[in-house]
C-alpha cells in the first residue's frame, strides 16, 4: 500500500525542515513507500552537514534506484562518524544493500587508513565471515 498523497506532501516538507531527524526520517519514509519522484530531492540531502541525514539520504536514494556504488561511497565516511546513530545507520544500510555494497567496502578497505577496518568488519558481515 503506497502513501496517500497528504503524507508524501508531508514527507517532501519534512526534506527542508530545519530539524535534522525530520530531514532524515523523510528521506527513509519516501524510500520505504517507494515514492520514486522524491528521489532527486532525497539525493540533494547527501550534502546535508548532519551524518545522520547524509547516510539516510544514502540509503534512500539506493532503496530508489539510485547507484549502490555512489550510495555505499556516502556511507563508507559515517561508519568512522563520532555519531552513534549515523554509524548504526551505515551498518545497516550497507548490510541491506549486501552484495552491492562489496565493491565500494572493498575498495575503502583497501584505501583510507580512518575507514579500513571499519570497512573490513562491514565486508566480513556480508559475506558471512567471522
Amino acid at each position: 500500500m503506497g502513501l496517500s498523497a497528504a503524507a508524501r506532501k508531508a514527507l517532501l516538507g519534512a526534506l527542508a525542515s530545519d530539524d535534522p531527524q525530520e530531514r532524515a526520517q523523510g528521506a527513509f519514509e519516501l524510500a520505504e513507500g517507494q515514492v520514486r519522484s522524491a528521489r532527486s530531492a532525497i539525493e540533494a540531502l547527501l550534502g546535508d552537514p548532519v551524518p545522520l541525514v547524509r547516510g539516510a539520504a544514502a540509503l534512500g536514494s539506493w532503496r530508489l534506484g539510485g547507484g549502490a556504488d555512489a550510495a555505499a561511497e556516502a556511507l563508507i565516511p559515517l561508519l568512522r562518524s563520532r555519531d552513534e546513530e549515523a554509524r548504526q545507520l551505515a551498518v545497516h544500510a550497507l548490510g541491506r544493500m549486501g552484495n552491492a555494497a562489496v565493491p565500494a567496502l572493498q575498495k575503502a578497505a583497501r584505501g583510507r587508513a580512518r575507514h579500513q577496518a571499519a570497512a573490513r568488519r562491514v565486508l566480513a558481515e556480508i559475506q558471512g565471515e567471522d
